[in-house]
């Protein structure tokens, strides 16, 4: 006769792997590529056996008592009846306290696994082999042990004498899910033939402590191809895309295994075939694990299908029991993807990156403020432009970005416990942003490091700031390092901690803007530029020496050097449309002719900062929405000299003294001029007009002025006291005001 032998269900790995299985997972729950999910629930019906508490029919075990030679049962077949389990090889509990050991194998005498239980202990059943025919067979395992109780008696009255067995799942499980990336609503896509190379056969030892931990399956050498099927048509806008037909069950692989993928994709142009092209890809750097499910996703769009090979990235993996929200590894899955599909990637938040991000296509990644933690790598070949955001990397064995194709840098910070930037060979431009070493204190560690051993590499900075490890010229680390055969150029920028160094003498480097907490070389200036020093850091500018020069660089450079007095004759310098800084280095400018309203320097529209002025003449007229800085130097108005104020400011335009002498030996003139909707401030510096120079001897301002002036500091032979920002005084010693904060 039969006897029942019971397996309680609702205590095996259905409950930890399998619970939901025959329930298709609501979409609204699924965690796509956006909302990237690993499935708590397998389709019942696909792949063909994913056993269930409600399909599985029967499964083998194998027992023995307290030692392997207390055989109990040898691969016995326990098949559903009803609701119970029965076997024909009825065996009994022995009391005494026996130790009974329990493994189980599902489906039931399936031939695509096989058992050597040689070696079987009290860990578990033997080595088991699999063959993976087409992914459509799933293998469970389970065990566990029983003690009986000490006497016949008790055994009569044991109320836990079922064996409950908890399997679990001893594959991975795969899916492929594809989106729309066209951008116009008459197209749609299908993809066909989606298939995926996987290992065809392997061994797994579960006679071993802990044998769930680690890389447990032991690969053969051959492989199949497994056959997910076709999408749906996939329309525009699909928010998680439209998954391929089957899901795959596979034997679980190492990182260093290479799946092969390829499938077909049709384009239809309303109801008409527009195109259908193959595609391959090679993922690898993905261990797949047993007893989890993996989502591989890819956009189909315009750029990739003419231009590159679709390449696929793996989801975040979760337990199949688990149904979670999205975290960092499936953003950084996603972005992967999105990277090495190419076209333009937008990041929305901040990711802590597991791996290097590789790209090997052209991408655009605009990053929207957010922040990267890790390494990026590109490819020779590839192409890769980064906009708006923040890059930090911990490791001190690589750099914030390695670069041996084209990059173009827009605004990024990027903090490295190496080089900030390793650029071995290729094309770089960039243009803002800031590039620093942590920790400052590594000696032989570069902002930017440039060039390799036997390679070429091309740097243009156009604007950013870079931090070295060092400020002094003995350190081997610094802001800027370029090594024999590449070339750095640059136009602008703030250079500190540790001098811009050439690794070997032959490397390259022109510059013509920046400014530096140590001098640049001579031999790196670029023809028709200097270097001046101001507040303690060397800025490198045009030079000029002649008026011709003057007006050119004023409006084409950012930096200008005067190198020479210049005298300006009876013309006046215009600067129309530019953002630059003047450094004058003390050399005297002689302003225009002698009209009333000849100024030295007319501005429209440009934001101009002046460093060590000196002029002799009128001062500056600052016209439709201009700024002027003066940070120090000296203007002197003369009696014949042109001009009626040293700062004419109209047209919603903005003047900022910071420090200087300014000296008025004429008449009927003011220091400054200020219409409605424009503003002076007056931050410091000294200001004389002589007690005798007619009605307006004692006025600072024009008296048909109707703008802002607003004075903070300085010290002054005329009364300020109208003009003082709120909270400020003027005191008055002798013919002097000073003004100070209350």
């Amino acid at each position: 006769m039969k006897k029942f032998f019971v397996v309680a269900l609702a205590a095996m790995g259905m409950v930890a792997c399998v619970q939901n299985e025959v329930v298709e997972t609501p979409k609204s729950a699924a965690i796509s590529f956006e909302n990237t999910f690993v499935e708590n629930a397998t389709r019942a019906e696909d792949p063909s056996f994913v056993p269930t508490a409600d399909n599985l029919d029967g499964f083998n075990v194998w027992a023995f008592m307290n030692q392997p030679d207390g055989k109990v049962f040898e691969a016995e077949e326990v098949t559903r009846n009803g609701a119970d389990w029965t076997y024909n090889n009825i065996q009994y509990w022995m009391p005494g306290e026996q130790t009974y050991y329990f493994a189980a194998l599902a489906p039931m005498n399936s031939a695509n696994w096989a058992v050597d239980t040689t070696n079987a202990n009290t860990y578990g059943l033997g080595v088991v082999t699999f063959q993976n025919v087409d992914g459509g067979e799933d293998l469970i395992y389970a065990a566990t042990t029983k003690t009986t109780p000490k006497t016949l008696a008790e055994i009569q009255t044991w109320q836990d004498a079922k064996v409950a067995l908890q399997f679990n799942h001893l594959l991975s499980k795969v899916k492929f899910t594809f989106k729309n990336g066209f951008l116009t609503d008459n197209v749609k896509v299908v993809v066909e033939n989606v298939k995926m190379v996987v290992p065809s056969n392997a061994t797994i030892d579960l006679a071993v402590e802990n044998w769930w931990d680690g890389d447990d399956w032991t690969l053969g050498t051959g492989t199949t191809t497994l056959e997910f099927g076709n999408t749906e048509e996939i329309e525009i806008g699909a928010t998680n895309g439209k998954e391929a037909a089957k899901e795959r069950l596979t034997i679980p692989a190492g990182s260093d295994y290479k799946y092969n993928i390829s499938f077909d994709i049709k384009v239809y142009m309303g109801e008409q075939l527009g195109m259908t092209v193959n595609k391959t890809s090679t993922i690898e750097g993905i261990a797949l694990e047993m007893g989890k499910g993996y989502n591989f996703t890819a956009e189909i769009n315009p750029d990739n299908l003419e231009l590159k090979p679709i390449e696929f990235t793996v989801t975040e993996v979760k337990d199949w029991i688990t149904i979670d929200t999205p975290d960092n590894q499936v953003a950084e899955s996603e972005l992967l993807a999105a990277l090495q599909l190419g076209g333009v990637v937008e990041l929305t938040q901040d990711l802590v990156l597991t791996a290097p991000l590789n790209i090997n296509t052209n991408a655009v990644l605009n990053m929207n403020g957010c922040t990267l933690t890790g390494t990026i790598n590109v490819a020779k070949g590839a192409s890769l432009t980064v906009n708006d955001g923040a890059i930090v990397n911990n490791d001190e064995s690589t750099s914030g970005i390695v670069s041996n194709g084209n990059l173009t840098l827009n605004n990024v910070e990027i903090t490295s416990a190496r080089h900030a930037l390793r650029i071995e060979s290729g094309k770089v431009v960039i243009d803002g942003g800031v590039y620093k070493v942590a920790p400052l204190s590594a000696k032989t560690l570069h902002a930017l490091n440039v060039g390799d051993s036997g390679t070429v590499a091309e740097v243009i900075v156009k604007a950013g700031t870079f931090i070295g490890p060092k400020g002094t010229i003995a350190d081997s680390g610094a802001a800027v390092a370029v090594k024999a055969g590449s070339k750095v150029t640059i136009e602008g920028g703030d250079f500190s901690g540790g001098l811009l160094n050439t690794i070997s003498n032959n490397g390259e480097m022109i510059i013509s803007g920046g400014v530096f907490d140590q001098e640049p070389k001579a031999a790196w200036l670029a023809s028709g530029y200097s270097v001046t020093t101001n507040d303690g850091k060397w800025v490198v500018g045009k030079s000029v020496t002649t008026v011709s020069e003057l007006v050119e660089a004023l409006n084409t450079e950012a930096e200008v050097n005067i190198d020479a007095p210049i005298d300006n004759g009876t013309n006046v310098t215009t600067i129309r449309d530019n953002d630059v800084v003047i450094n004058m280095n003390g050399e005297e400018v002689i302003a225009g002719g002698r009209g009333t309203n000849n100024y030295a320097f007319n501005l429209y529209g440009s934001n101009v900062e002046v460093n060590d002025v000196n002029l002799n003449g009128a001062g500056f007229a600052v016209l439709d929405n201009s700024e002027v800085t003066v940070n120090s130097g000296a203007i002197a108005a003369k009696p014949g000299k042109s001009g009626r104020n040293m700062f004419y400011v109209v047209g919603n335009s903005t003047v900022t003294v910071n420090e200087g002498t300014y000296t008025f030996d004429r008449t009927s003139c003011y220091f400054v001029y200020v219409d409605a909707g424009s503003t002076c401030y007056i931050n410091g510096g000294h200001y004389e007009k002589p007690l005798a120079n007619s009605a307006s001897k004692d006025s600072f301002v024009n008296n048909a002025s109707t703008g802002k002036v607003i004075i903070t500091g300085g010290t002054f032979n005329v009364d300020p006291t109208k003009w003082l920002a709120d909270g400020y005084k003027a005191v008055k010693s002798g013919k002097i005001w000073t003004v100070s904060a209350e």
